[in-house]
């Protein structure tokens, strides 16, 4: 679990596959979307490069 006030850090690996450091786990767009609708704060971190690419997904998350 992340530090008080601190977002979830979700990295981004090759072959459109997430991971959430926190709880250790591989998500999918659908955890995804359960994580917005549920208020949780998090950033996703593309695993190669350390870019923030957290703006990609929020059409994604929204649309749903």
């Amino acid at each position: 679990m992340s530090q008080p006030g601190q977002p979830e850090l979700v990295k981004r690996y090759a072959g459109k596959r997430f991971y959430c450091a926190a709880s250790g786990t591989y998500l999918g767009r659908d955890d995804l979307i359960t994580m917005a609708n549920n208020r949780d704060t998090f950033v996703v971190i593309d695993a190669d490069t350390g870019n923030d690419i957290t703006y990609r997904y929020h059409p994604i998350i929204v649309e749903r």
